[in-house]
């Protein structure tokens, strides 16, 4: 049974600080950003992305598992929004699909040795 959390106001500041905090140490600064609530069934988190206007939102979804914190998701974002460009280039080449499974290779890896 998945144990869901509703996202609070207070769980939506924390996700704010842990994006800002990931921004700044991946030295993402020429992305403009913010973070909002996703009404998305089946995922945790979400990066809306627009790499040529460098425009972001990185979302949490409001009935994500509990098991995932705010912080891992935040992370995971930021760490999208890094692999953003290289993924757009390459779906020039590949379906969308092949893309984002190699990107969340890359990512998965990455969550491991960033604390």
């Amino acid at each position: 049974m998945k144990v869901q959390a509703k996202v609070s106001d207070e769980d939506l500041e924390i996700l704010r600080k842990q994006s800002e905090y990931w921004i700044t140490k991946l030295g993402l600064f020429d992305w403009d950003w913010r973070v909002m609530v996703l009404n998305k069934e089946g995922a945790n988190g979400h990066a809306v992305l627009i790499p040529t206007t460098r425009k972001a939102i990185i979302c949490v979804c409001d009935d994500r598992e509990k098991i995932v914190t705010l912080e891992e998701i935040a992370k995971h974002e930021c760490l999208e929004i890094l692999l953003a460009d290289i993924g757009s280039l390459m779906k020039s080449f590949y379906s969308d699909d092949v893309v984002d499974d190699e990107i969340h290779k890359v990512i998965n890896r990455l969550m491991v040795v960033l604390k």
